[in-house]
């Protein structure tokens, strides 16, 4: 789980649950059984005491206009009883103060008057055109489903290939032998469109042929994602 910072959603686990949370309402799942899902899968178990899914929702809920009572008095009640502060026992007093300081305006957010429900426009879908196998100066590894906070679709996972613009383009055999690149810091990678108007279809060549080793990397993630505009220069 990674944390960079002191607020509430400065860690994986608060995200991820704002992100599940605000997707469920999206496709029309009631506030409740949104709620329900998430524990189910964030903090299973009779009593689930793991206080970021409990602050994750109850600082989303908030948000949105739809705070829970059982949300609101779990919330509450962890952050009274200190158990998220003993997470960061071995944190710097000032680190400590401010994660303190995050955790009362939470409090005074939930206990005090609350917004309407907000209603949630549904996300805008971006499915890939590409296919695992595909050789576009970049292999695609694989296609897999996503979701972020106002898109989901599917997105390729690839492999940079060591090859720049005024190079003799690869094609047939010798694509298969141009190696790959590091330069990003990772062997692979996902990209995902900017917007709407980001137009994949003329800014991309899919060269023929197919990669034989693509089936064998099906279902590996892309450690950090990139919008087609960032790989521009390479």
């Amino acid at each position: 789980m990674g944390t960079w910072g002191t607020g509430i959603f400065d860690d994986d686990t608060t995200c991820d649950v704002r992100g599940h949370y605000r997707m469920a309402l999206r496709a029309g799942v009631p506030g409740p059984e949104a709620t329900d899902q998430i524990l189910r899968a964030y903090a299973p178990g009779p009593d689930p005491f793991d206080t970021r899914v409990w602050l994750g929702l109850a600082a989303t809920q908030t948000q949105l206009g739809r705070l829970e009572e059982r949300v609101k008095t779990k919330a509450v009640e962890l952050i009274d009883s200190g158990a998220d502060l003993a997470a960061w026992d071995e944190a710097d007093a000032a680190t400590r103060r401010r994660r303190r300081a995050a955790l009362q305006r939470l409090r005074r957010r939930l206990l005090g008057p609350q917004r309407p429900p907000v209603q949630l426009k549904p996300p805008w879908r971006q499915d890939t055109p590409l296919q695992p196998g595909q050789q576009v100066l970049l292999r695609v590894l694989d296609v897999q489903e996503f979701f972020l906070e106002a898109t989901e679709g599917t997105l390729p996972v690839v492999m940079l290939l060591d090859w720049r613009t005024g190079q003799p383009l690869p094609v047939g055999p010798a694509l298969d032998r141009v190696p790959n690149a590091l330069r990003w810091g990772a062997l692979w990678f996902s990209v995902i469109r900017k917007g709407p108007r980001d137009g994949l279809a003329d800014r991309i060549q899919v060269l023929a042929g197919r990669w034989p080793e693509a089936p064998f990397w099906s279902g590996v993630n892309g450690s950090s994602i990139y919008t087609w505009d960032e790989l521009q220069p390479y």
